[in-house]
């Protein structure tokens, strides 16, 4: 472990996070100061305990973002630049290579970011992908699947949330698929191009990973249970119920993925198919995985891999202690879910009852209400639809899994419905 003067002693965070306590936590002399946008200052906890912190307009350019930046590292020098969320990773990439700080590059940014840039920087360095293709027009649609056939999934090219996505199944659906891609919205959405790509059928996964210096530590890999309509998550499971061959596929094709987007060290959440023709990337991100994926590690492992992830941050190694704690945690492993509850029609939410049935159900861990009574809601259209959760534990994930599913059955939900 390195000694303290090797800490870095002042961070810059871009974007507002419940973290920013666990570094002060790892050494009080700490300091922390945050840039974030004005949508995102209600998840900053503790903001009194920040050097300093500045809030910016939400569609204000990264030029601004950097300008800041610079005046606050005159004052008092910054020793690291961080993001815990996706959202304005741009703007800390841009801080960090202005001020000559270590952050992901530019480029692995606009990777991550950018889907079908993505895709074209693993056609360029040879590894395997599928096809896809920006789109301006219903036209473009039809071109593409002229030629790649159906069923194609239409959705942002830096899309967030699952916001906009549409399964197309034959050519009657491209218009209507069309609008409702283009006109989604969700909070802090920004509209980006369209891109269409071949549906690929197979299980999906997530699986999460801290690397350190170019090697890339698998932490758990998670069944990712998916509404086949909106396509949005509305459930996990861990460890995911996979032979010892398609494990191995998967270890080896993330690796190859990572170390191509050029990223050398912190978390990553990665979403990935098992297709027909092996493992297919979906999505990576630079940052820990939404949806208490954290909380289920945790829960199913004993490992909190987020205190890991600070400790890096601020200049610890961790790969060594890592690989020791995981292997000694996975002879032990336990099964965790967390199961979501949504509806399938447009409405008005009047009234919750049996949560407190729900909350001592067997197995809960936690659960939690994600909206208020009185607040209009939806079919599924992204992560934001859904109505509430519970995370589970038992012995074996397809138990914990069904744990929760029996748990959410018991809330009782009154709705006024439009139409």
């Amino acid at each position: 472990m390195n000694s303290k003067n090797e800490l870095k002693r002042h961070l810059l965070i871009v974007g507002a996070s419940n973290l920013i306590t666990k570094f002060r936590e790892i050494d009080s002399s700490i300091k922390t100061s945050v840039i974030c946008r004005t949508s995102e200052l209600q998840f900053l906890d503790n903001i009194d305990q920040n050097q300093a912190v500045i809030i910016i307009q939400d569609h204000a350019p990264i030029e601004l973002w950097v300008e800041y930046a610079k005046k606050m590292n005159e004052v008092d020098p910054f020793d690291s630049v961080i993001s815990f969320v996706e959202i304005d990773q741009d703007k800390a990439s841009a801080i960090s290579e202005e001020l000559n700080l270590n952050y992901h590059s530019s480029s692995t940014i606009s990777w991550i970011l950018d889907k079908h840039l993505m895709r074209n920087r693993l056609k360029e360095v040879g590894v395997k992908t599928i096809q896809s293709k920006l789109i301006n027009s219903i036209e473009d649609i039809r071109e593409f699947t002229n030629e790649f056939g159906f069923p194609a999934i239409l959705k942002p090219s830096k899309g967030r949330s699952c916001t906009g996505i549409t399964v197309i199944n034959n050519d009657t659906e491209i218009d209507e698929a069309y609008l409702l891609s283009e006109t989604s919205n969700s909070p802090r959405y920004e509209t980006s191009t369209l891109m269409i790509e071949p549906f690929l059928f197979g299980r999906e996964y997530s699986v999460e990973t801290l690397s350190e210096n170019g090697k890339h530590i698998i932490l758990s890999i998670l069944e990712k249970h998916i509404d086949h309509v909106s396509r949005v998550p509305v459930g996990h499971s861990l460890p995911a119920q996979i032979t010892s061959d398609v494990e191995n596929q998967i270890k080896t094709y993330l690796e190859k993925v990572l170390s191509s987007l050029n990223i050398q060290f912190g978390m990553t959440h990665s979403d990935l198919i098992i297709s027909s023709e092996g493992p297919e990337i979906i999505e990576v991100h630079v940052c820990p995985a939404e949806d208490h994926i954290p909380e289920l590690i945790q829960d199913s492992l004993g490992i909190d891999s987020l205190q890991y992830h600070v400790e890096q941050i601020i200049g610890l190694p961790i790969a060594d202690r890592l690989e020791d704690d995981l292997i000694q945690a996975k002879s032990n492993q336990k099964g965790a879910a967390i199961w979501y509850s949504h509806i399938n029609f447009e409405g008005t939410l009047n009234s919750i009852r049996n949560t407190e049935d729900v909350a001592s159900s067997e197995g809960v861990q936690e659960f939690k209400l994600l909206i208020n009574e009185n607040t209009e809601v939806s079919r599924l259209m992204s992560s934001y639809s859904r109505i509430a959760y519970v995370r589970t534990l038992d012995e074996n994930p397809i138990h914990a899994l069904e744990l929760a599913k029996t748990a959410l059955k018991k809330l009782v939900m009154f709705f006024s419905v439009k139409g």
